[in-house]
């Protein structure tokens, strides 16, 4: 009996440790269970994120691009602008300056320096402002003072030149019929005082060799290069001396379609600066007529006219091909003392020249035509330039002109004569 319940103590310990085994595997079971739950839920968890930051990545990815592809467009953009800021230009240009005998005057001095700023002062925010501005010199410069002079044959102190370097001008025409005036002389006076004093200015139409003279005259301003050439209908019957035709560019047809065609392939533009057409004569004239159809056919851009004293049109023609050229058939006076109403008003162009950066083609956007009065008093004696719109009421009646003509002389005179000039051409652009 005893041995029985022994037997059965065993058994049931047995059977418990057997439970308890169990309970144990089923415990770890569960645990495992609870530990893989755990890591699939980590796990997903994990990839989850991972998929976020994938798709933040993404986003960002697509976001900087943007970004970057905004930035480099904003980039491309602003050099495309300062490339065409570059190729677009401020073009200024005046009539002839005339140093006649009360506008020496103002400037002569017993003791020290002469000096003629002031007769272009009232204009001189206009000139610099420009990019590149052009004055036509009438009449040549002399060394002696004693060859000083006026009409017929002018012989003008040099303090000239550096007023109108003083005043802003960048380019001097020198080609007009006064060019030999004092001789061969005095033209190599004048190229000599220019190279030594202003060297940075561009002397056009006069030439102290053959080589020089051979040499089309290009002219870089930003990134345009302009190709400028300027001629005059002759010399006041006088000739130049054998050997020395070179040192004036005197108009041959020839030559000049020659120029041109050799400018045209030096620069993006091209302009013709003539002295030419009757005097006093607000019409365009048959010769001026056929220099400019001259410079349509060879594909010049534009034409600044001077010499008949008086102010004459603009406008832009079409040639057959299809050109176009700005034409300002003359701008008269820049600066004189002659008596006639019409010959005190001169004008102003200004001229935007643009190289389209996208196409190559020359543009004219804008232009435009300013009208100038000059006022002198030969009593006092004083001189000056002014806009029209400018023009002090206060002068009026100082003008000498006004008191030699006071029924006419008036600023409405000018207004309405400069208004009838304009309305003879058009306004297009190019």
């Amino acid at each position: 009996m005893m041995e029985m319940d022994e037997r059965e103590e065993l058994l049931r310990k047995d059977r418990e440790r057997e439970k308890r085994r169990e309970q144990r595997r089923l415990q770890r079971e569960k645990e495992l269970k609870k530990r893989m739950a755990a890591g699939v839920v980590a796990l997903a968890v994990l990839v989850l994120a991972l998929i976020a930051a994938i798709t933040v990545g993404m986003n960002l990815s697509r976001k900087a691009k943007a970004e970057a592809a905004k930035e480099k467009a904003q980039q491309e953009r602003l050099a495309r602008e300062q490339e065409q800021e570059d190729n677009t230009i401020e073009l200024l240009a005046v009539g002839d300056n005339i140093a006649h005998k009360t506008i020496r005057e103002t400037g002569m001095r017993d003791d020290g320096p002469w000096n003629y700023d002031q007769v272009y002062a009232h204009v001189k925010e206009d000139v610099e402002a420009a990019d590149l501005a052009v004055v036509t010199q009438e009449t040549i410069f002399v060394e002696d003072r004693n060859n000083v002079s006026g009409y017929p044959t002018f012989g003008t102190p040099p303090e000239f030149g550096d007023a109108l370097v003083n005043t802003g001008f960048d380019v001097v025409a020198s080609a007009t019929n006064h060019s030999l005036d004092k001789g061969t002389d005095s033209i190599e006076y004048t190229m000599n005082w220019w190279k030594e004093n202003h060297p940075d200015i561009s002397v056009l139409g006069l030439h102290d060799s053959e080589e020089a003279a051979s040499e089309i005259p290009v002219i870089t301003c930003k990134d345009l290069k302009l190709a400028m050439l300027d001629y005059t209908y002759g010399l006041n019957g006088l000739e130049l001396p054998q050997g020395k035709e070179y040192m004036v560019d005197v108009f041959d047809e020839e030559q000049a379609r020659e120029d041109i065609r050799q400018a045209k392939e030096l620069a993006d533009v091209v302009i013709v600066v003539m002295h030419v057409g009757v005097e006093y004569d607000q019409d365009v004239d048959e010769e001026t007529r056929e220099w400019t159809d001259i410079f349509l056919e060879e594909g010049v851009d534009i034409v600044i006219g001077s010499h008949p004293h008086v102010v004459r049109t603009m406008e832009t023609l079409t040639g057959e091909d299809g050109h176009k050229m700005l034409v300002y058939y003359s701008l008269g006076n820049f600066t004189s003392t002659q008596t006639d109403l019409p010959s005190l008003m001169g004008a102003m162009a200004k001229i935007t020249v643009r190289k389209n950066v996208e196409t190559g083609q020359i543009e004219i956007p804008e232009h435009e035509f300013i009208p100038l009065l000059m006022y002198y008093n030969k009593e006092v004696p004083e001189a000056a330039i002014y806009k029209l719109e400018d023009y002090p009421q206060e002068l009026i009646e100082k003008h000498y002109v006004y008191q030699k003509n006071p029924a006419e002389f008036s600023l409405e005179y000018y207004q309405k004569l400069f208004e009838e000039t304009k309305a003879k051409g058009n306004d297009e652009d190019i």
